[in-house]
């Protein structure tokens, strides 16, 4: 009887039992990480759920046995392996900083030149973390008595893009071309260029002789390969055979070259499952995820058939995310992608809209809504950028908490006229990771958001503003530079140049010098009528 009676109780209790067993488990893969869940209220507020871009299921993670192989899946950010700078510490005291007119100076060392070599006696090196006064400095470099004299040497046209719209239609980016001179000291991602009306020498940050190369055959590609290394681009002519009728043909390709001491080497390099997003004079870490979710993409082919019965075949990338030797956290749900920063990933959804993803692989807040207003159908979303040149620095990576983004609203006419479709605003503004606009102030453009810092420009003046909507430095300049590694150019028509840091101390000051490039990789070249070019490097002393 009483083990009847025992029975009876276990039976009764057995589905609270079996549910406490699976909430349990449940419980145990969230917080390991291999489970996630859609209605889950996310860590910093915003809430978490599951769209098109959730997980897709227990698929195993790809591999690369044959890059060659088109179709074969390539993962992208597992081989990117870059040095990683620790965060400077501030030097002692005895060998504190102190600046005299546009010099540097150690008190320990006041009688010995301030020279790039007395620094690293003092334990500091070369820099490509953000500048700040607290622990790193400016130093003359020293020996590059081999750089010209004048401030340029040639003029050639330059390539500039403005952004037009043209009635109720997109805006659209337009180039344009205008003569200017060419400092005849260039920088590329640390890299010392010279450049006369043929040939360019390219020499490292410490002036040490690199290599000389005909400047119509290869130019900087503004874009690093998965170790960091600065790219060249050279347009070659190949031939192609047609596997159906056999016909060769010559077509242009674009490929893209190392540079060592032995001259250019091929590279392996993929611009479009490697590249960065955006292509300017970047340090190595930018574009690198800084968390252990990797990017993986997968060749694809499509057969897409229209009412009319035509057919079309699309080859391409899609992607998704995960971990090196697990699973994956999303499905191949993405035309585009990119790493994460802050916790934070951009993507594309099949629409070519622009969404955030958190680091569970959700939509880590709305980034499109559609409404009826009157008789007309409203849609507002987010877009990557119209270009993706140094005009768009700030987009894609989150920056102090902030991502620069594009918002398109359309609307369609009365509903029986849907073929007509209205921008009615295409612009860009700053959201935090919850998808909240920061308060930019009325009537400015932004014009780039880096470091932390906006810069922003109404009626041709330029000013910087930081995230707690302070002005670092007010709209008075006529010339102006994003922020790059924490220091950024700013001027006045006269011609008159200095250097801010995100402080908005004054760092070089203003006569110094005639002309100051931005940092490129821990390396500025700055030229004075009187003393011609220098070059400065940012050092920091390392934990």
């Amino acid at each position: 009887m009483k083990i009847r009676t025992f029975l009876i109780r276990v039976c009764r209790r057995l589905p609270l039992l079996l549910l406490l067993a699976a909430v349990t488990g449940l419980l145990i893969g969230v917080v390991s990480g291999k489970i996630a869940l859609p209605l889950l209220r996310a860590e910093d507020g915003g809430s978490v759920f599951d769209t098109p871009l959730g997980p897709s299921g227990g698929d195993s993670v790809p591999t690369a046995d044959d890059p060659t192989d088109p179709g074969a899946e390539k993962i992208v950010s597992d081989p990117i392996v870059l040095p990683k700078e620790t965060r400077p510490q501030l030097a002692s005291s005895e060998e504190a900083i102190v600046r005299i007119g546009g010099a540097v100076d150690f008190t320990s060392f006041a009688a010995s030149p301030n020279t790039v070599p007395v620094l690293r006696q003092a334990g500091f090196s070369l820099s490509t973390e953000p500048y700040s006064a607290d622990s790193a400095v400016l130093s003359y470099a020293g020996g590059f008595d081999f750089l010209p004299q004048v401030r340029s040497q040639l003029s050639r046209g330059v390539q500039h893009v403005r952004y037009a719209s043209y009635g109720e239609a997109a805006p659209v980016a337009e180039y344009y071309t205008m003569i200017e001179a060419i400092p005849a000291v260039q920088l590329y991602m640390g890299r010392i260029l010279i450049e006369n009306k043929t040939h360019t020498a390219v020499y490292s940050s410490d002036g040490e002789y690199i290599y000389t190369y005909l400047s119509k055959e290869y130019a900087p590609a503004y874009t690093r390969d998965r170790w960091g290394n600065p790219l060249f681009t050279r347009d070659e002519e190949v031939e192609v055979t047609d596997e159906e009728t056999g016909e060769v043909t010559k077509e242009t390709v674009t490929r893209y070259y190392t540079l060592g001491t032995g001259g250019f080497a091929l590279s392996d390099y993929d611009d479009e499952i490697e590249g960065r997003g955006l292509y300017f004079d970047y340090p190595p870490s930018f574009g690198i995820s800084d968390t252990a979710v990797l990017r993986f993409a997968e060749f694809v082919t499509k057969i897409l058939q229209y009412e009319d019965g035509t057919e079309e075949t699309q080859t391409g990338y899609e992607w998704a995310y995960g971990y090196a030797g697990g699973w994956r956290l999303t499905g191949y749900n993405f035309t585009s992608a990119w790493d994460y920063s802050e916790g934070r990933a951009a993507v594309t959804d099949e629409n070519g809209h622009l969404v955030y993803l958190n680091e569970s692989g959700y939509q880590a807040f709305y980034t499109e809504s559609s409404y009826y207003y009157y008789e007309r159908f409203v849609s507002d979303y987010l877009l990557p950028p119209l270009t993706a040149g140094p005009e768009s620095i700030g987009f894609l990576y989150y920056d102090h908490g902030y991502v620069r983004v594009r918002r398109q609203v359309v609307d369609w006419y009365a509903l029986e006229y849907m073929e007509t479709l209205r921008v009615s605003r295409d612009y860009d503004y700053l959201v935090d990771k919850n998808g909240r606009e920061f308060p930019l102030p009325q009537e400015y453009t932004l014009v780039a958001y880096s470091d932390g810092v906006c810069l922003l420009e109404k009626d041709g003046k330029y000013g910087y503003m930081d995230t707690t909507g302070a002005w670092i430095a007010q709209p008075i300049y006529d010339y102006a530079e994003p922020f790059s590694e924490g220091l950024a150019v700013a001027g006045f028509s006269s011609g008159v140049r200095l250097m801010i840091d995100t402080a908005g101390e004054i760092v070089i000051p203003p006569g110094e010098y005639d002309y100051i490039s931005s940092v490129s990789s821990g390396v500025i070249a700055c030229w004075s009528r009187f003393d011609g070019w220098e070059i400065l490097h940012k050092m920091a002393k390392f934990s």
